[in-house]
């Protein structure tokens, strides 16, 4: 089928609000959880995180640098399709939620404290040095930081900070 996106463009904008609503709940239901992630983190930051307290925020990356270490993320089945290279969907799922939190404590948007912003990253950099070592996720070829996708340099940003 071939889009016309312009056409697209002008019956979204011509929709009320409840067919938008019901077409968008619709269509995240079909999304594997990944492609919700891909789509929706940014407004999930800017809607319902931004609201979160400090104390809730480190909570969340406490629950994943606990379930990291514990191996929640270490994907057993890794493999089984011949595929060694190719970064499995447990996998990607870490990468996401590890660029999400990142952002979210580098983001000059969200109103944190030092301190937050300090332990937080301190987590979540304890965790990326720990990716060649520990089994938090499975030996990919492509295994590394490079895999995470962020909107800031969360290591210069640490760096700043934690003068």
């Amino acid at each position: 089928m071939d889009f016309n996106l312009s056409f697209l463009r002008q019956a979204i904008g011509q929709s009320d609000h409840s067919t938008l609503s019901s077409l968008l709940t619709d269509s995240l239901q079909q999304l594997d959880p990944n492609t919700q992630f891909e789509l929706f983190a940014d407004l999930y930051e800017q809607k319902v995180v931004s609201q979160w307290s400090d104390e809730k925020v480190l909570d969340a990356v406490k629950t994943f640098h606990k379930q990291s270490l514990q191996g929640q993320f270490f994907d057993q089945s890794w493999g089984d399709d011949g595929m060694y290279d190719t970064i499995t969907p447990l996998t990607e799922s870490w990468y996401n939620e590890a660029g999400f939190w990142l952002d979210v404590l580098c983001s000059g948007q969200q109103e944190r404290s030092k301190a937050c912003r300090l332990e937080g990253l301190r987590l979540l950099l304890e965790l990326i040095d720990q990716l060649d070592e520990e089994h938090i996720l499975v030996p990919h070829d492509t295994l590394g930081e490079e895999n995470l996708y962020t909107r800031c340099d969360y290591r210069d940003y640490y760096r700043q900070i934690e003068k």
